[in-house]
This record gives structure tokens, sequence and C-alpha cells, in this order.
């Protein structure tokens, strides 16, 4: 399937150059008469671009989403008086002077010992685990001092969802502020510079580095795959360099 989909793009545009040659515009639906057969084949790929485009765009909120509800998280968790356990990477809530001189917790719960015969000793943190769970009724998260949240855990699901959308609509807008003003009136342009910088590696580059990562020392695979991977890689590098310096120039 692979070879197939590079000889099907490598001979459109072979046979794209060869009919217009050098006059060939980077969409090559523009260099086709004006016909309604050319009309309905730029439908078709408005069509395709608008299915394609929330594809390509999800994988952007689902690396960035954790890192946002971490660092936002952390801040409210700093806040409102929470510390990071470096042992566990969570945020755990510190008493207070007063609740510490009172001999309370966090979370309202008294922390002097209890008296107890030593057969039936337990330890603190046992006894933590048996206390019930005091919620915070303004924000919504536990209080007792056993619980230890993740930033994003500072948020309810509401508050995640709204965050979500935001985010998601700003991409949106960034992306169509750049398709708008930063591209103009040279947007082929501008789409075959994103082509060359990104799907170039994505083809041919990044594939076969992680081909030959995953297995560089398997003595199974024959040294002609790995020569093959490090083939396409160099390949991949070269047009990379080659295609971004070409499209540069048509600006």
């Amino acid at each position: 399937m692979y070879v197939f989909v590079v000889a099907l793009y490598a001979g459109v545009g072979t046979l794209g150059y060869w009919a217009y040659g050098p006059f060939v515009k980077t969409v090559v639906l523009s260099s086709l008469p004006q016909t309604w057969l050319t009309a309905f084949a730029k439908a078709v790929y408005c069509i395709g671009l608008l299915l394609t485009y929330p594809v390509l765009l999800s994988v952007v909120p689902m690396s960035a989403e954790p890192i946002i509800f971490e660092k936002l998280g952390a801040w409210r968790a700093i806040r409102d008086g929470w510390t990071k356990r470096k042992s566990t990477g969570k945020y755990a809530r510190v008493p207070t002077m007063e609740e510490q001189g009172q001999g309370l917790d966090a979370g309202g719960l008294s922390t002097r010992p209890i008296s107890r015969s030593p057969s039936r000793s337990r330890s603190p943190t046992a006894r933590d685990r048996e206390l019930p769970l005091i919620v915070d009724q303004v924000h919504g998260y536990p209080q007792s001092p056993s619980a230890q949240l993740t930033g994003s855990e500072f948020f309810s699901a509401d508050e995640r969802d709204a965050i979500s959308r935001l985010f998601r609509t700003l991409l949106v807008l960034l992306t169509a502020l750049v398709a708008i003003f930063a591209a103009g009136p040279n947007f082929a342009n501008f789409v075959a510079l994103v082509g060359t910088t990104m799907s170039c590696p994505l083809m041919l580059f990044f594939p076969a580095v992680m081909h030959l990562k995953m297995f560089w020392d398997d003595k199974k695979l024959h040294w002609c795959w790995k020569a093959l991977d490090v083939f396409l890689a160099a390949l991949g590098a070269f047009l990379v360099v080659f295609s971004t310096w070409i499209t540069v120039q048509t600006f």
C-alpha cells in the first residue's frame, strides 16, 4: 500500500509537469481548463480537506491538553496551599499554622494520635485511609490529609470540557488566521511549503528512522533491510531540503 501511494503521488506529479512544463501551478487543478469537470474536481478536493482537517488537527489537542491541564492545575494547587511531592509528582495539601496548632490536618480532621493497645495499633497511613473523605465545596477537590492529586484533577469534568473547547476553538481560529493573513496571495506556495517540510518527512524520513531504531539490534533482520532504511532516511532528508529550497524560491 505504501509503495502504491508513493507511485500514485509521483505519477500525478510527473504527468502534471509533463503536460504543462515549468508553468504548472502548485495546485495542478489550477492549470487545468476551467470546465465543469475541473470545478467538480475542485469541489471534491475541498470536501476532502474539510474531512481530513479535523483528523489531522486532533493530534494537537490530544498532545497539548494534558500539558495545559497540568500547568493550570499546578497554578491552582499553589494558590490553594497545595505543594508538589517530589516522590510522587502529585500535589498534597499542607495544613495551615492555625490548623497545626489546633491539631487539625488540612481537611479539618484531628491529627492527634489515638491511644490504642499495642496489639490494635495501626500506622498513621492506614488510619488516614479510613478517615472520611472531605470534599471542598468551593473548589470541588478532596481536602483529606492522604489526598494527592495531579494537576488535571484540580478541575471538574465541566471545567476540563470548557477549557478543551476553548483551546480547540482558538486553535482552529489560529490556523484560519495563518491561512488568511500569513499565506495571503501565496497560499498555494504556502501549502507547498507545509507539504515539503511536514508531509515529506512523515512519508519517508520518520518511518525509516523509527523502523531502523526498533530493529537495529535484531540479528534476524537482514542487513539489506537496514540499508534500505538508511537509504530512505537519507532520501527523505535530501528531498526535504531540496523541495523546501525550491518552494521558497517561488514566493
